[in-house]
């Protein structure tokens, strides 16, 4: 709700375009640091039995793991790349208002964040792979909504159908990562999904100017068709239904 407040609020402060919301932005940011400052995380007690370390190999012969890795790193892929350029797209190209395209991201990030209060109870009652079905779906509604159109309207509704596809599939996604990593497992697999999720996220997030600028916004949109073709494919190859983590020995060689 704040993020594009700090946009508007503080554009003109030192009258250069949005000099004022950056600065805003840093004083946000030494808050932040201030609060973690005073964060004590207890420290993980040592793994039990073997000290091996599961080879990176290994984790991506399991179909789990790679379906909730490439499920997350799309997911985010695809939001950080349409939101990142929606701004721009609503503003330089279309001459919607600064006051407009505030409102289409504040409402995309609460599409983001608020239906985390029932996704959890919806993967209980759903199943990881319903739940991630549900989110391609919405990602794929969002896409089409988007490239319909350059009106308020057509930014809004793909806006939040973005955030929504975005929290049901990489929740769905983390759900199931859980559920593929041994509990000695847990720490070396969720680093190597968050490199992946992020290094995704900040790839797409340096395309999307580029690609607003050479394409246009409907094949923008387009453009992230791939990856939700590749996340359905992944899903239909069985996928999502374990329950419980490998039972296999973390060192074991996996065909």
């Amino acid at each position: 709700m704040l993020g594009p407040e700090i946009g508007r609020r503080g554009r003109q402060w030192f009258g250069n375009e949005f000099g004022g919301a950056f600065v805003l932005v840093a004083i946000v940011q030494v808050a932040a640091m201030a609060l973690l400052s005073a964060l004590r995380i207890p420290a993980a007690a040592a793994a039990t039995g073997t000290r091996t370390q599961t080879p990176f190999a290994s984790f991506f012969a399991r179909k789990a793991f790679v379906l909730a890795v490439v499920a997350a790193g799309s997911a985010s892929a695809i939001m950080s790349f349409l939101m990142t350029a929606t701004p721009i797209s609503m503003h330089v190209h279309d001459a919607h208002s600064i006051d407009n395209a505030g409102f289409v991201i504040q409402s995309h990030v609460i599409a983001m964040f608020a239906p985390s209060l029932v996704t959890g109870w919806l993967v209980d009652r759903l199943g990881v792979r319903r739940m991630m079905m549900a989110g391609v779906l919405a990602l794929s509604a969002a896409i089409a909504t988007a490239a319909s159109g350059h009106s308020l309207m057509a930014y809004w509704m793909g806006l939040v159908l973005l955030g929504l596809g975005w929290n049901l599939l990489f929740i769905g996604a983390t759900v199931l990562l859980t559920k593929s990593l041994e509990p000695s497992e847990r720490f070396r697999g969720q680093g190597l999904n968050d490199f992946t999720v992020f290094s995704s996220q900040a790839v797409a997030s340096l395309a999307a100017g580029a690609v607003l600028h050479q394409f246009g916004w409907a094949a923008m949109n387009l453009a992230a068709v791939p990856l939700l073709l590749l996340v359905l494919l992944l899903i239909a190859r069985g996928d999502g239904s374990p329950t419980t983590a490998p039972s296999t020995s973390p060192v074991r060689r996996e065909r």
